[in-house]
């Protein structure tokens, strides 16, 4: 059932509508007998939809009347008319009518005329409800997304691009992926662009540092899918872009940060092996490479094979690292190995790697050289 809000100066008719609509259900909320009235019954009583007489009397007419209330309150009209003259009818779809009805009204062409308009007002209160909510998912996205014409500008833009880039989503629109770059990658950007569009391609992940409103660098990541017409041809590009700045600038703080750790301990005379559950060398420091250089073994090869014998088929019988991987506490002992270097006694000392659920992931081993100590105390005491 709709509310309907009839606007005609004649009495007779308006009764013989308002029986007809109510014969089919619908209610008339009120009828207006000029065109500021029907302007006025309309704030006042929000109607569905209006049936409203082209020539009404007064300063404003049918048509003046219909498009101040769409474009003010968005209520659409009816219109009826006496005339059928094709300049009255083109003057009247300024108004963007809903439908016509020709007077004397019939009850048939009326019930056909009033249902056909509701069908596509409610169509259209759906689209714009998907479009709302659609608009809200957008806005509320940490991400933003986009569309460009064929020639690679934004055409749209909406969700999180002014926390993004320090632009509004109005500010995007013109704009190219290659003016918000500096202008020693604008150049790559473009060739990447340009080969994509050229085969119609999507892509995916496509990283790239770009320049915000007030000139900040960020890592954007970029997935777009290409937009066709009918025949195939390439209207554009609709995507998501990502900002991925904080965990690059973490990747970057965490490589730099291995680099410095490995600087440190590169520079230490201690032997430094992380091994794996499979007993596998996965890294070791180059105080550890100089010691045990690796030169014929596999990648990742087994400790005991690397540190020991290569004919060695398991570990040794008091291996700390075996013992770290069954029980996950630290352990420590002495050993004598022969290295590149020749004897040394290393004092040994491993701890296991433990993963947030509580998972023994991996080994640390230290080796300690205490070569030097211990010729001391023998020549110390060979003396006494």
């Amino acid at each position: 059932m709709a509310r309907i809000l009839i606007a005609d100066d004649e009495a007779i008719l308006t009764m013989y509508l308002e029986e007809i609509l109510s014969m089919n259900d619908h209610d008339v909320v009120g009828s207006a007998s000029s065109g500021q009235e029907a302007i006025d019954l309309a704030r006042e009583l929000s109607p569905d939809i209006i049936i409203m007489d082209i020539s009404m009397p007064g300063e404003v007419d049918g048509i003046e009347a219909a498009e101040i209330i769409k474009s003010t309150l968005g209520i659409p009209s009816i219109f009826m008319t006496a005339h059928s003259e094709i300049p009255i009818i083109e003057k009247s779809r300024q108004a963007d009518p809903y439908g016509y009805l020709i007077k004397p009204v019939q009850n048939i062409g009326t019930r056909i005329v009033v249902d056909s308009a509701l069908s596509r007002l409610y169509a259209e209160r759906k689209l714009r409800e998907n479009e709302q909510r659609f608009s809200d998912i957008v806005y509320s996205m940490a991400d933003w997304v986009w569309e460009t014409d064929e020639t690679g500008k934004y055409t749209y833009a909406a969700g999180n691009v002014k926390d993004i880039l320090g632009y509004t989503p109005e500010e995007m629109i013109g704009k190219s992926p290659c003016s918000l770059v500096s202008e020693e990658t604008a150049e790559a950007i473009a060739v990447f662009f340009e080969d994509k569009a050229s085969r119609k391609e999507a892509f995916f992940n496509k990283e790239s540092w770009g320049l915000s409103k007030n000139g900040n660098r960020v890592c954007i990541q970029t997935t777009g899918i290409p937009i066709l017409d009918k025949e195939g041809g390439l209207k554009g590009y609709r995507g998501i872009n990502k900002n991925i700045t904080l965990t690059k600038n973490t990747t970057y703080a965490l490589k730099e940060f291995e680099t410095r750790f490995r600087s440190v301990m590169d520079s230490l005379n201690i032997g430094l092996t992380l091994i794996s559950p499979d007993m596998e060398v996965l890294s070791s420091n180059q105080t550890m490479n100089n010691w045990f250089p690796r030169h014929g073994f596999a990648d990742k090869p087994k400790c005991y094979h690397a540190y020991r014998n290569i004919h060695q088929n398991e570990p040794c019988p008091n291996c700390t690292v075996a013992l770290n991987l069954k029980d996950g506490l630290v352990h420590e002992a002495a050993c004598e190995i022969d290295t590149e270097t020749g004897l040394r006694h290393l004092r040994r000392i491993s701890f296991p790697v433990i993963n947030l659920e509580g998972d023994i992931i991996a080994a640390i081993v230290f080796l300690v050289d205490l070569t030097e100590k211990k010729s001391l105390n023998e020549h110390q005491c060979h003396i006494s």
